[in-house]
């Protein structure tokens, strides 16, 4: 994770997600978010953007290709 901008009010971070579905067919997606937050401390998600990195049932847990 990553930190693409922050600001009093929130923040704009990244992130990889890394994922396998019950047949073992894996994707990575890479996530932009916008996170607020608010005067109680209180995160809210006001945004989130994923664009498919890599699909491949070889792609191993931690990203890497078998």
């Amino acid at each position: 994770m990553g930190i693409v901008a922050d600001y009093a009010s929130g923040a704009v971070v990244k992130y990889r997600e890394y994922q396998r579905d019950g047949a073992g067919n894996a994707n990575v997606r890479r996530s932009t978010a916008v996170l607020d937050l608010d005067a109680h401390g209180k995160v809210t998600w006001r945004h989130l953007h994923e664009t498919v990195a890599r699909s491949d049932a070889r792609i191993g847990a931690t990203g890497e290709r078998g």
